[in-house]
């Protein structure tokens, strides 16, 4: 249940394949540092017999935020525990309580859980072209964006 290959040829499901970028800031500006594929959702309803069968006791995935200041940002976790229709996550970049070596655990909907995104193909952030969807790693989160003109492959 790691998501697949994705971006390959044959029938694809309905979730969609963007391109994840980690963009570093310096004294010349952004730039590109590395690319990988994300997938979102993970699975259309009808590709599974269960959402909860996507996923595993020890599966690394990411979680989507939905608080405040963080909505639509995605952060890995660890499966802790499947439920009914949610799933017990760790993260693992999270203390629970500031100073505290134990890390945040939180009850989730399965709506937003999806796979860890596969890696990228060889030579990938060549084929990406000004205004491409992206998500960027800004801390410990994937953020939605688009790749500005000035920093397009070309």
């Amino acid at each position: 249940a790691d998501g697949g290959e994705g971006g390959g040829g044959g029938e694809e499901s309905a979730a969609e394949w963007s391109a994840r970028v980690t963009v570093l800031a310096g004294p010349e500006g952004l730039r590109v540092h590395s690319c990988k594929l994300a997938r979102s959702p993970f699975a259309a309803p009808e590709e599974v017999d269960s959402p909860l069968g996507a996923f595993a006791v020890g599966q690394r995935v990411e979680v989507m935020q939905e608080d405040e200041g963080y909505e639509g940002a995605w952060f890995v976790a660890e499966v802790l525990e499947l439920q009914k229709e949610a799933v017990r996550v760790m993260y693992p970049a999270f203390a629970a309580e500031e100073g505290s070596d134990a890390k945040l655990e939180d009850t989730v909907q399965l709506r937003r859980l999806r796979p860890m995104p596969p890696p990228p193909a060889p030579a990938f952030s060549g084929s990406l072209s000004a205004g491409a969807p992206l998500e960027m790693l800004f801390e410990d989160g994937w953020w939605q964006g688009g790749l500005p003109a000035s920093q397009a492959a070309g």
